[in-house]
Order: structure tokens, then sequence, then C-alpha cells
């Protein structure tokens, strides 16, 4: 379904994943944009969390699905290629947010940094630990 929709390759995300993981776990973060009919469900999500888990990350983002782009394809005279309409509510996600905190992570909906957390190098930025 990742191929299919995203043109990603799960095995080359995954691989990339735990080498940087081996690297600096403290600095990843990953980012889980949660889409209704995707991947808006506990399974999947609880899932990543234990992936997160896995690999020594602490911090997941959860960034609640929204239709923000819609206009734009329209006025561009695109058709919007994203079934879901309905843009999730961050308070749908706290159920999730409450499951991957008492399985020792950090989350964040919305995944948002406080600025005193980020730290800037040419290449990236990482997040503090």
């Amino acid at each position: 379904l990742l191929q299919k929709e995203t043109g990603a390759n799960l095995d080359t995300i995954l691989t990339n994943l735990r080498y940087i993981s081996s690297k600096s776990a403290n600095k990843v973060t990953i980012r889980v944009p949660v889409i209704p009919g995707f991947n808006f469900n506990e399974n999947t999500l609880r899932e990543i969390f234990m992936l997160a888990k896995e690999n020594r990350i602490k911090c997941v983002h959860l960034l609640p699905y929204h239709t923000l782009g819609k206009d734009k394809y329209e006025q561009l005279g695109l058709t919007y290629p994203y079934p879901c309409e309905q843009m999730l509510a961050k308070e749908e996600l706290f159920p999730f947010k409450e499951m991957g905190e008492k399985m020792g992570l950090e989350i964040r909906i919305g995944g948002q940094t406080p600025p005193n957390k980020i730290v800037s190098s040419r290449k990236s930025s990482f997040y503090k630990s």
C-alpha cells in the first residue's frame, strides 16, 4: 500500500531508519502524517510506535491529516488526488498519544518542536538530546 500510494519503498525506508538510528537515535524524530483510511487506526500506529522503540527512537510526531492544499489544486484546475475530505482534529489523536506515551515514547501532536530543541548543522537539523 505504501508503494502504491507514495511511490516509496518500505525496505529502503526501514534500512535508512535503522542506519541513522544506530548512529544517533536520540536525534531522530519519526513524523507520521495520520490519514483516515490509511493509517488512522490503533494497529498501524502501535506498529509505528514499536518500530520507534526497536530503533531506540524516543520521539514521534503525529501530524493530523488536513486538506489545506485542496484550494490550490482547484485554483490550478487540478483534481485533488486524495479521497479523504475530512480533516482530523488534534483531539482525535489523543488516544494514540496516550498509547505511545504508555510505551515510553514522547508523542507530539502537530509536530512543532520548541525553538530551544533545534540544533542546526550545515547538512541538516537535529534535535538536542
